[in-house]
């Protein structure tokens, strides 16, 4: 009698156990949260962020000073002076001395050309500025998003942690009391064991991932906000990739190359201006002649060369090439992130029904439990597997959100 009393006891005891721990179970299952190491700066934007990132960047490479574009001159090359003196062996003949100033000025194509490529060079330098800050986009979007999933795994185990730690203090107790036999406990100690290892590894990596977004950006706290707005999906993707900023870097090197294979034709030659002053000496008289010179290339002869024609062929052929390869290495990208994009939503879709059906079957093990219908084990795996599925969903939903400012980058849109 005495027996069946205490039996009953320590039944009542144990589904008391499980009531309490399948409640905390549910609270963790149904309602994520997710802290961070570092502080969130909630004024802290990531266009800021950006912009410290590429100012450091500036600073490390020398490239903080700003590049001063200076006016072209009128002159195609550095004035030259000849100097000449002549003296005669006869008594009666000439000394000769003669000074020579000659400009080389250019013609109205070189000029022309010039202006293009001082006007060009504003766009240029506008081009190289937009990709480095494309570049820089990319490193920190992935730095800040490697961040948020390290931090969302950190955080499934210190929750998953705490409930086993509280699950241990009970079956420690259940097993002191002699209502459960010892294997229901060591499955609890080796699932411990295997998430502190786990956990040690996340914090180490969590701390590295802190260290270089400092190192990139110089700030020890964090945007709030890392989310970015999704692109429209009717979007054209040739239009898209047409405002690429590596398309147009491309576009705009090769009309400054054809400008500057333009000044190696021979309408492009220079005009040459000489100015002379020459004095002659004899026995009887002294004279001194100033005199000007002109030379202007007949440019409406239009003469061709084969040395040109190859040259601005093969030119022409390695941009249309380099153009055609990066365009299919942009589209490729995007396009795979884009199907990366669909798989992950139909996984969502799946992870929320499996996260509903695991709090059922949390509910169907309680009532299983009561009954005595099933074993401790298989109670444990049965919450694991809950904790699991918990884990899943909330990284799949962080990689959704991670895919939408990939597909940001992959189009040329930076932070």
């Amino acid at each position: 009698m005495f027996m069946k009393q205490s039996q009953r006891e320590n039944k009542k005891r144990e589904l008391i156990v499980f009531k309490t721990l399948f409640f905390f179970l549910l609270l963790f299952v149904g309602n994520p949260a997710l802290t961070k190491s570092l502080s969130v700066n909630s004024m802290l934007t990531l266009k800021q962020v950006l912009a410290a990132a590429m100012e450091i960047n500036d600073q490390k490479n020398g490239q903080h000073e700003k590049i001063k574009i200076e006016k072209p001159s009128w002159l195609a090359s550095s004035p030259k002076i000849g100097v000449s003196y002549l003296k005669s062996d006869l008594q009666l003949g000439s000394n000769e001395a003669e000074v020579n100033i000659s400009l080389p000025i250019k013609s109205w194509l070189q000029r022309d050309i010039d202006e293009k490529l001082y006007t060009s060079s504003h766009f240029t330098r506008a081009l190289q500025i937009e990709n480095k800050g494309l570049m820089l986009s990319g490193v920190i979007r992935e730095q800040l998003w490697k961040i948020e999933l390290a931090e969302d795994k950190k955080n499934n185990l210190k929750q998953k942690l705490s409930f086993l730690t509280k699950l241990e203090k009970q079956y420690q107790e259940l097993f002191q009391s002699a209502s459960i036999n010892h294997y229901p406990l060591l499955l609890i100690k080796k699932e411990k064991l295997d998430s502190q290892m786990a956990q040690l590894e996340i914090e180490q990596t969590v701390a590295q991932l802190y260290h270089q977004y400092s190192l990139l950006t110089g700030f020890t706290s964090l945007p709030k906000d890392i989310n970015e707005q999704s692109l429209e999906s009717d979007i054209s993707l040739n239009k898209l990739l047409t405002n690429h900023p590596q398309i147009k870097k491309l576009d705009q090197d090769w009309f400054e190359q054809k400008q500057q294979l333009k000044l190696t034709s021979n309408q492009s030659e220079s005009w040459h201006l000489s100015i002379n002053a020459k004095s002659l000496n004899t026995s009887n008289i002294s004279e001194t002649q100033l005199g000007i010179a002109a030379e202007v290339p007949l440019t409406i002869f239009n003469i061709k060369s084969q040395a040109f024609n190859s040259e601005w062929l093969m030119a022409k052929g390695n941009y249309d090439l380099n153009r055609a390869n990066l365009l299919i290495s942009l589209r490729d990208a995007y396009l795979s992130l884009r199907s990366n994009q669909q798989i992950l939503l139909k996984k969502n879709d799946l992870l929320l029904q499996a996260k509903s059906l695991s709090k059922q079957i949390i509910a169907e093990t309680q009532l299983l439990i009561e009954a005595n219908q099933i074993d401790q084990d298989t109670a444990i795996r049965r919450m694991l597997v809950a904790f699991n599925t918990k884990s899943k969903l909330t990284t799949n939903q962080l990689l959704l959100l991670k895919t939408s400012a990939l597909l940001n980058q992959a189009a040329g849109i930076s932070l």
